[in-house]
């Protein structure tokens, strides 16, 4: 059943919780705080939530924070199990503006690497993709500048098997008269290009990154125009082909495997039979080979919804964040949705308050969701981690 939180329950719940953050220390978190939780980060103009990772008992969350003359740079925060902020770090590459995209946790080297983009003229704001590699404290290993001839912004990445990186990026045409294309790149572990020149095909935006189960691969949603497409790279990180899903109408956005390798994905529809755009899930039939699906379901009310992230869980279940529009309050709130294997529900639920929220990305632990997604309060927005999980009312 959906659970709706009412504008002053949600406020006031959210004024609660950060007087027990800020208004005293505990050397243990009460009960509520273990099972549940609403955190609030950022500073006091634009704060922006992009992705976050579990890491043994922290998270790190990354977001891009704006000052007053709307100067942005990449904000890592890190938090312990229960939401309380441990450190947060704000990273600029030679005091220039920088955007943070996608964060990952390394395996083969020590350390947390993000990509983004960094400005490299101050009087054109022309931007290039930056890798950024730091230890588990926010310290800054190592960093690299992929300059190239357009604005460029950085995606996606993955580390490889032999502890490089597989990145991919959006290049833009500063005066709009060239097609926007998308750029696939393989570099090694200290970064530098393991290629003379990168893959660039034609396209508008890349989204996720999700690594095959039989770890032959990856998979890589993207569009171009109004078609929703899956790029495919091999286990080296270069692509190996592409799938255009002509037959879904809308945006492919995350995506995720189940043990048996079977693919699904999720996004919005446009024109969906529940309002204006419905939020989907659906399973491909081989997203190797197929350019269409063995299932698709719509979810949502009237309006414009979205799942821009969903996971398979160990329960062999699949859950999804995004938004939802509360036609009442013509606001978004941030959506949960939970669903078998075949897209049947199980429980869906929405937080929000009198602004707009908005589900970024979600993680499962122990039967409960984590989402970090972004909350505005009138004229500002923060960084939000919520941990909790469906009550039937």
């Amino acid at each position: 059943m959906i659970k709706n939180i009412n504008t002053d329950y949600f406020f006031i719940a959210i004024v609660f919780l950060l007087l027990i953050s800020f208004g005293c220390t505990k050397n243990e978190p009460n009960e509520i705080q273990k099972d549940t939780f609403v955190k609030l980060f950022g500073g006091a103009y634009e704060n922006l939530a992009v992705d976050f990772i579990k890491d043994e008992e922290s998270y790190y969350l990354l977001g891009n924070t704006f000052n007053s003359e709307e100067k942005s740079n990449i904000r890592l925060i890190k938090t312990d199990e229960f939401g309380n902020r441990v450190w947060e770090h704000d990273f600029l590459k030679d005091d220039k503006q920088t955007l943070g995209y996608r964060i990952i946790k390394l395996k083969k080297q020590q350390g947390i690497a993000i990509l983004g983009s960094v400005e490299t003229d101050n009087d054109s704001l022309f931007y290039d993709v930056y890798l950024l590699v730091v230890d588990n404290e926010g310290n800054v290993l190592w960093d690299k500048v992929y300059n190239r001839i357009n604005n460029e912004y950085g995606r996606c990445i993955a580390e490889l098997e032999d502890g490089g990186f597989t990145l991919s990026a959006v290049s833009k045409s500063k005066n709009q008269t060239e097609i926007d294309s998308l750029i696939f790149f393989p570099v090694d572990n200290t970064g530098n290009p393991k290629l003379l020149y990168p893959t660039i095909i034609k396209g508008d935006e890349i989204y996720n990154i999700c690594k095959k189960q039989d770890n032959k691969g990856y998979y890589i949603t993207a569009k171009t125009g109004s078609v929703p497409e899956i790029v495919i790279l091999n286990k080296e990180g270069t692509k190996s082909g592409i799938l255009k899903f002509s037959s879904i109408q809308g945006t492919i956005i995350g995506l995720a495997q189940d043990n048996n390798s079977n693919t699904y994905v999720c996004g919005m529809i446009d024109r969906g039979e529940n309002g204006d755009n419905d939020t989907f899930i659906a399973k491909l039939k081989n997203a190797d080979e197929s350019i269409d699906y063995d299932w698709l379901k719509e979810f949502g009310k009237q309006g414009n919804d979205k799942l821009n992230n969903i996971v398979v869980t160990s329960n062999n279940e699949i859950l999804g964040t995004g938004n939802i529009e509360n036609n009442i309050l013509q606001t978004y709130n941030i959506y949960v949705l939970k669903t078998d294997l075949n897209g049947n529900v199980i429980s869906k639920s929405e937080f929000g308050g009198a602004d707009n929220e908005y589900g970024i990305n979600i993680i499962d632990i122990d039967d409960r969701f984590v989402i970090e997604g972004i909350s505005c309060l009138e004229k500002n927005s923060m960084i939000t981690l919520l941990k909790d999980n469906f009550k039937t009312e």
